[in-house]
């Protein structure tokens, strides 16, 4: 199991994922290509199980092995 340290961030989880797009992506000089493959994992992957528009400080029940 991974445990996080963070700090609260007032963001949902699809507001991450639009800064994600933005500094990951963007700034790394990805190709369309790439970003519209990650939006697609988001949709049918992440969003199908989770709300995008929860906080994303609620998601402490979350655990990854």
């Amino acid at each position: 199991m991974i445990k996080m340290n963070r700090k609260y961030i007032d963001k949902t989880f699809d507001e991450c994922f639009q800064q994600f797009l933005l500094e990951h992506c963007t700034l790394k000089n990805m190709s369309e290509d790439t970003k519209k493959y990650y939006i697609e994992n988001m949709k049918y992957g992440f969003y199908k199980y989770y709300d995008k528009d929860k906080n994303i400080n609620c998601s402490n029940n979350i655990i990854f092995n």
